[in-house]
C-alpha cells in the first residue's frame, strides 16, 4: 500500500498534469508574475499601496459570520499556498478565498497619492474552494512541522495589476519542479 506522502504527491501531480495538459492558459503571463510596481518605491512612506502585494489571499471561514482568519499567497491562476493549520478545523470551516481586498474595513478601497492622485482597487474576487491539500506529514498536534498546504480554487483568477501570483522558485517541499517555477 502507498504511504500518505506518495498519495499526496500523486494528487498534486494529477492536479498539475491537468493544468499543464488541459489548459496552458492557467500559467500566468510574466506581466502578472510576482512583480511589484515601480510606483511602490517612489514614495517616502512605509504605507502599503494598493498594488504592492498583489498575490495576497484572504482565507474566509464560516464562524456563524463570514470571517478572515488566515492568509495565503496566490501561486498561479488556481492555487493558493497557505499554512496547513489554516485548513484544519482549528478555526472553522473554510468556505472561500478572497483576492484583491486591500482594506478589509471598507467596501471600496482607494488611496490618495500626492503625485498620482486617487487610486482605487479592482473589485474583490471571491472564490469557492475546489480542494484543500495538506502536507502528508502535517500533524495538527505538532503544527510547527510540515505546516503547509494548497488550496485549489474553483475557477481561474482574472489577473490585473492588483492581483498577481507570487514567484516562488525555491520551495523545498512537496510541489513538483514544474509547478515551482511557473513564471
Amino acid at each position: 500500500m502507498m504511504d500518505k506522502r506518495a498519495i499526496f504527491q500523486v494528487i498534486v501531480l494529477l492536479n498539475v498534469a491537468e493544468i499543464a495538459v488541459t489548459s496552458r492558459d492557467l500559467l500566468p503571463s510574466r506581466a502578472y508574475c510576482g512583480y511589484q510596481h515601480i510606483d511602490d518605491y517612489t514614495r517616502d512612506s512605509d504605507d502599503v499601496t494598493i498594488d504592492e502585494f498583489p498575490w495576497m489571499a484572504q482565507i474566509v471561514y464560516d464562524t456563524g459570520t463570514m470571517r478572515v482568519q488566515c492568509s495565503g499567497s496566490l501561486i498561479n491562476n488556481r492555487y493558493v499556498l497557505t499554512a496547513a493549520h489554516c485548513l484544519s478545523s482549528q478555526y472553522a470551516k473554510v468556505v472561500g478565498v478572497q483576492l484583491g481586498d486591500f482594506n478589509a474595513t471598507s467596501t471600496v478601497d482607494c488611496i490618495y497619492h500626492t503625485v498620482f492622485g486617487e487610486e482605487c482597487s479592482d473589485p474583490v474576487q471571491t472564490f469557492e474552494i475546489e480542494e484543500e491539500i495538506l502536507h502528508p506529514k502535517y500533524n495538527p498536534i505538532i503544527s510547527e512541522l510540515h505546516d503547509i498546504g494548497l488550496i485549489r480554487l474553483s475557477r481561474t483568477v482574472e489577473y490585473s495589476g492588483k492581483k498577481a501570483n507570487a514567484v516562488i522558485r525555491h520551495l523545498l517541499f512537496f510541489v513538483p519542479e514544474y509547478i515551482r517555477a511557473i513564471c
